[in-house]
């Protein structure tokens, strides 16, 4: 509730359940999404070393909590971790439309094109 205080209620903005599905918006069409950003320094409080030590504590406590279906409970970014560690060792999927825009900037300002290796054919 306070997320949506600080973002819808203080924009006059829609709240989440109000907003328009994206593609109903349409081209050029906005859907009003309210943003709210707060910047803090720990360093203005506890300090930056107490502020990491509860936040190891925090991450510590919420991983060795009892998973509800059996899995690992994660923590925010944890996902994203995972895809960089699997695209650092398989690369990504590019269309080919990026491919071959990649490969024009590459040539452009005279940089080697990008390593590129097909995909694999996977049956239907």
């Amino acid at each position: 509730m306070v997320v949506a205080l600080m973002t819808a209620g203080l924009a006059d903005a829609p709240l989440d359940w109000e907003l328009d599905h994206i593609e109903q918006a349409g081209p050029g069409g906005g859907r009003r999404v309210a943003h709210f950003l707060l910047c803090l320094d720990p360093a203005y409080f506890g300090g930056r070393d107490a502020f990491d030590g509860r936040l190891r504590d925090l991450v510590d406590t919420t991983r060795a909590a009892q998973p509800a279906d059996g899995s690992a409970v994660l923590s925010p970014g944890d996902p994203e971790r995972r895809s960089e560690r699997a695209a650092a060792r398989s690369g990504i999927t590019l269309d080919v439309e990026t491919t071959r825009a990649l490969e024009r900037l590459a040539r452009r300002h005279g940089l080697p094109a990008p390593s590129l290796r097909p995909l694999p054919r996977h049956a239907p």
